[in-house]
């Protein structure tokens, strides 16, 4: 009859001996009050290198480590494991036991090699100084490949723009990059929601994608190359012109206050390499607009929630509205070009009628001349040179006009 199971706490262990003292197998120039931790030990190649001092080695490298305030559980743990296998290993008392706990403190320093588990927990102080570092790095990454993340989008647009592809505008110079990553985000969106829905997303509910998608097939590019591109240059864009001018245009005055009490008030930290002068000069800059566009900023000076805009405020965002309703630089020189080509048109019709007439008044002449007829047959090849001419220079200004376009939308970015 098998033996009813026992729960665990009742179980009892067999020792084949007794646990070793750790201070008698650790070195004699081990001092228990240097609080100083040595490097993690490399694992050795083979198992014979483990010699006896190297076994102190590690036995040291666990006893330190586990004298730490700040280590997690999880390594206390392990490291207390792996001390006890290093003490197994110097006081074995056969050969084919030391080797066999020689080979297990081989595989636990490959781990403690590898795994980041064992690092000391972060204090508040370190983990607010790695998200700094974290963030100039990435500012870093934006300011060097800015110039890169920009080919492929102007390209794009550039193509869409001459090509006229089906909603070539929602790209145009009219959009700055990060309105156009906001619509592609929210068309995902809504594509990943009618996929959810079982329903299939068509190409007109995803406008300014698929304008996008048209061009990449056009130039054989990558479709998810250049929208991550579209999107990382317009975070690149919100990084480095993060504009308060941008913010009171659109009357969003509770961002404007938000962040011009957080400019005022993070000078220090982060601007710590400049002097206090500097610092003190800014400050005076960054209140004074504060000043001019909140009218109680003064009475309450750590709320901003509480500030009210100023007139000078309102007024920003009223003149950006009325300009908003003025036609755009692409509604203008299409109407420019289509008027020019207007007068073109009529100009050739007009000649064509002149030239016809002068035609028909000269055969009913009784007694024509030939010298007058070669003289209306020069102005004739005059007029169409001149009007050639005059093609030329339309399509020139065209072009130009595309141009400064593009230059005037890589200013502004």
């Amino acid at each position: 009859m098998a033996s009813p199971i026992k729960p665990f706490a009742e179980l009892n262990v067999i020792k084949t001996r007794e646990r070793s003292n750790t201070a008698s197998l650790l070195p004699i120039s081990f001092n228990p009050n240097d609080d100083g931790i040595p490097e993690v030990p490399i694992p050795e190649t083979k198992a014979k290198f483990y010699t006896k001092e190297r076994l102190q080695k590690s036995l040291v490298y666990a006893e330190k480590f586990l004298k730490q305030q700040n280590i997690s559980p999880r390594s206390e743990l392990f490291i207390n494991y792996y001390k006890q296998t290093i003490k197994d290993a110097l006081t074995a008392e056969t050969t084919a036991e030391r080797e066999d706990h020689i080979i297990e403190v081989l595989v636990e320093e490959k781990i403690i090699q590898l795994e980041g588990f064992l690092k000391p927990l972060k204090t508040a102080e370190q983990a607010e100084l790695e998200d700094h570092l974290l963030q100039l790095r990435e500012m870093q990454y934006l300011t060097r490949y800015g110039d890169y993340l920009k080919v492929i989008p102007v390209r794009i647009r550039n193509h869409a723009n001459t090509q006229q592809i089906p909603d070539w505008q929602l790209t145009s110079t009219n959009h700055q990059w990060t309105e156009i990553a906001d619509a592609i985000i929210k068309e995902e969106e809504r594509r990943k929601e009618a996929d959810r829905l079982g329903s299939k997303m068509k190409d007109e509910g995803l406008p300014t994608t698929m304008t996008i998608v048209f061009a990449c097939r056009d130039l054989g590019l990558s479709e998810g190359t250049v929208i991550w591109s579209i999107k990382d240059y317009a975070t690149r864009n919100r990084q480095l012109h993060r504009s308060i001018d941008n913010m009171k245009e659109q009357g969003n005055f509770t961002q404007v206050a938000e962040t011009l009490f957080a400019d005022r008030n993070d000078l220090d930290s982060v601007f710590s390499f400049k002097s206090a002068t500097d610092i003190e000069h800014l400050r005076k800059i960054v209140q004074a607009e504060i000043d001019h566009c909140f009218v109680n900023a003064h009475k309450f000076p750590d709320a901003p929630g509480v500030w009210a805009a100023s007139e000078a405020l309102f007024k920003v965002y009223e003149d950006a509205q009325e300009k908003a309703k003025k036609p755009t630089k692409d509604e203008v020189k299409k109407a420019n070009i289509a008027a020019s080509e207007e007068k073109s048109e009529e100009a050739s019709k007009g000649s064509s009628s002149s030239a016809g007439t002068k035609r028909v008044a000269s055969t009913a002449e009784p007694r024509g001349s030939e010298r007058e007829e070669g003289g209306t047959k020069r102005r004739q090849i005059e007029f169409l040179a001149q009007q050639t001419k005059l093609e030329g220079q339309l399509e020139y200004i065209k072009r130009e006009l595309a141009r400064m376009d593009e230059e005037y939308l890589q200013l502004n970015e």
